[in-house]
């Protein structure tokens, strides 16, 4: 009978043994499903009339529908019934309003389970507060390792971005809180859909910042040995995330989604040489320089560079600005997939290509026309390294 059900499950709940611990909540879901909520809500004042044990408490309302009414029975419980009810409660509840939801975020933060619920917004239509979502994610960086979710790191990767992007679109988060999270989140941002654009939209504006974050991923030209040896493990973090935030930058100076401001862009190049110069780190800043431009689109006349990058290209006449372009073009272009024995017919296509444009540029744009040249010159020979492996390989077989 019902007290008879009651009683079992008075007896199992609680129970640290795993096939125990599953009967009993099988046994509860089946008897809520049977006799519904008004069950459930005396077996709760029964519980607290007999003042059961915590452990059987929350098992029960771990039984009970992921809704309000179960969250504000393990409140009326006590903080301890609470905080072990959101440490083991599931994430994915069907979202209610607003408010409802919020409320089961914050309580998962408290717990430590800040990423269980970086997921669950991600993946839920429900609109939360831009400040709110800020604050689960600066939380979910340092998750603790007790109460930490279990979440792939592609997922998580996948959720940071799309709250992300929903803080783009909030113009009640300051672009400064932005920037902090892209710093904080690098390592996941630099390999998915939403690049830190707020960092590289600042670098591309501020040539000083350029500078202060080129600054830190490397000690300065004229460094003793000492210096370059005693480095602190908060400076190696610092270096790290600032190196990553230079590879992943592709934001031109000046540059709109149409055309690039050739006097915006001038100023911002002319400045950071001149800054990372002052900072004795001349030759890495001048290639992170080159590094950006690199990613310039091709001039209206279908010739790449445009036309304010060449400008700057004959203006600058600086190898390493044209050393860091060259080495971005390579890297730019990523992994590229062949037949066994194919060869280097994809880099020769590549190199013909840049040879056709120096061609085009030789007497107007002589300096870009020779890097183009360059350029070219080092497809061929990547060609030539493809061809040695095919033919080697072919040899083999």
């Amino acid at each position: 009978d019902s007290r008879e059900g009651d009683d079992i499950l008075h007896r199992t709940l609680g129970d640290p043994t795993r096939k125990i611990k599953e009967f009993a909540l099988g046994l509860a879901i089946a008897l809520l499903q049977q006799k519904g909520h008004q069950w459930s809500t005396a077996l709760l004042s029964r519980a607290r009339r007999e003042k059961w044990s915590e452990g059987k408490i929350v098992d029960l309302l771990l039984a009970l529908p992921l809704e309000k009414n179960t969250w504000d029975a393990a409140a009326s419980f006590g903080d301890m019934v609470r905080k072990d009810y959101w440490k083991s409660t599931h994430i994915f509840w069907r979202s209610e309003d607003r408010e409802t939801s919020e409320y089961a975020i914050q309580q998962l933060m408290e717990v430590g389970r800040a990423r269980g619920a970086v997921d669950f917004i991600a993946g839920s239509q429900q609109t939360v507060s831009g400040q709110l979502i800020a604050s689960v994610l600066f939380e979910a960086a340092n998750p603790s390792p007790e109460t930490s979710d279990a979440t792939s790191s592609t997922m998580f990767q996948w959720s940071v971005a799309q709250l992300l992007k929903r803080l783009d679109a909030d113009n009640a988060v300051p672009e400064t809180v932005i920037a902090q999270l892209e710093w904080t989140y690098l390592g996941l941002l630099e390999h998915s859909e939403r690049l830190p654009i707020v960092l590289h939209r600042a670098m591309a504006k501020d040539a000083a910042f350029f500078v202060q974050v080129l600054s830190a991923t490397c000690v300065a030209h004229s460094a003793s040995t000492e210096d370059r040896t005693q480095i602190s493990d908060e400076a190696k973090v610092i270096a790290s995330h600032a190196f990553r935030l230079l590879q992943s930058w592709n934001t031109v100076p000046g540059a709109t989604e149409t055309e690039i401001d050739a006097s915006a862009l001038t100023s911002w190049v002319r400045e950071a040489h001149r800054l990372a110069q002052q900072a004795d780190r001349e030759a890495v800043g001048d290639q992170y320089i080159g590094h950006v431009l690199s990613f310039s689109k091709a001039a209206l006349d279908g010739i790449w560079p445009a036309l304010p990058i060449r400008s700057i290209v004959e203006e600058m006449n600086n190898r390493n600005i044209e050393k860091g372009m060259l080495i971005a073009i390579h890297n730019n272009r990523g992994v590229t997939t062949r037949a066994l024995f194919d060869g280097g017919g994809q880099e020769r296509g590549v190199a013909h290509q840049y040879h056709t444009w120096a061609d085009a540029l030789k007497l107007d744009w002589p300096r870009t026309s020779s890097l183009l040249e360059r350029i070219a010159r080092s497809f061929e020979e990547d060609a030539q390294t493809h061809d040695d492996h095919a033919e080697h390989t072919d040899w083999e077989y």
